[in-house]
């Protein structure tokens, strides 16, 4: 039986770019029980074309987008299994800095490293 070789992929390209961050209004006297105000974020990158060994990424199957309130401490994460989607509107995040980062993973179940992180503070 000959060797596997499995490829590593490139993380998504350049990053992943906040493109829009929203608190809650203040109105929280009409928020139930007191609960805080929360908020969303658009999130937007690049997906990966090439291996981290120079060839072409042929078998792309998605991306997952992990997130937290501390530096790549990621606690949550979104899976977007479609290679065509690169954009995620992440809602209902309480009041925080918020950090974020995007893994790309292939049809084999590879994934690749996290991404530069980006982050966001939602008040």
């Amino acid at each position: 039986m000959g060797n596997l070789h499995l490829l590593k992929i490139a993380h998504p390209i350049a990053v992943l770019a906040v493109l829009g961050a929203c608190g809650g209004d203040d109105q929280a006297s009409s928020v139930p029980n007191g609960t805080p105000n929360s908020g969303s974020v658009t999130l937007s990158w690049e997906a990966p074309t090439n291996n981290t060994d120079g060839s072409t990424l042929t078998n792309l199957a998605g991306f997952r987008v992990h997130y937290g309130t501390a530096p790549d401490t990621y606690t949550e994460s979104v899976q977007l299994p479609d290679e065509e989607m690169t954009s995620v509107v992440i809602e209902d995040l309480p009041p925080a800095r918020w950090y974020f980062s995007v893994t790309a993973y292939n049809s084999v179940g590879l994934e690749s490293d996290f991404s530069s992180s980006v982050d966001t503070l939602i008040e």
